[in-house]
């Protein structure tokens, strides 16, 4: 079965080290948003990715999703992944703290849902709307009819 190892040692250097990213912490709101914090924020991720979301793609790829008398079922390990995707707080990690979220700067997630499209393909289709990951509209049209 393949494995997945997420490229923590790539995405330091590119978030440390090109880009600085603890300079964040300067700006209003992100001041305990140190480079040591999000990187550790993203090897978390990439634990998450590696232990729970890659070994579905064997399941998925068995099984696939199954659509019978109005209801969809899922491959196995799927409904769990994604209540532990929840509850970890993924979903949320930019929203500000006071709906519910982390208040992460926007890039973790843009890292974190590369990590994730990375070590599983079908999280890219499933994601939910509120994630940067997934469909959030089905054409132009649905934001100007007119077109």
């Amino acid at each position: 079965m393949p494995t997945y190892k997420a490229p923590l040692d790539d995405i330091r250097f590119v978030l440390a080290d090109l880009l600085d990213v603890g300079q964040l912490a300067k700006l209003p709101g992100y001041e305990e948003y140190t480079d040591d914090v999000l990187l550790s924020v993203l090897e978390e991720g990439g634990r998450f990715c590696e232990e729970v979301l890659a070994p579905l793609n064997q399941s998925g790829d068995q099984e696939g999703c199954h659509f019978d008398n109005g209801v969809v079922t899922t491959p196995a390990g799927f409904r769990e992944a994604y209540t532990a995707y929840a509850e970890a707080g993924w979903p949320a990690m930019t929203a500000l703290p006071e709906f519910g979220g982390q208040g992460l700067p926007h890039i973790t997630r843009l890292v974190f849902d590369e990590l994730r499209s990375a070590c599983i393909r079908s999280s890219v289709t499933a994601s939910p709307p509120s994630s940067s990951g997934g469909p959030a509209m089905t054409s132009s049209s649905d934001i100007c009819p007119s077109w």
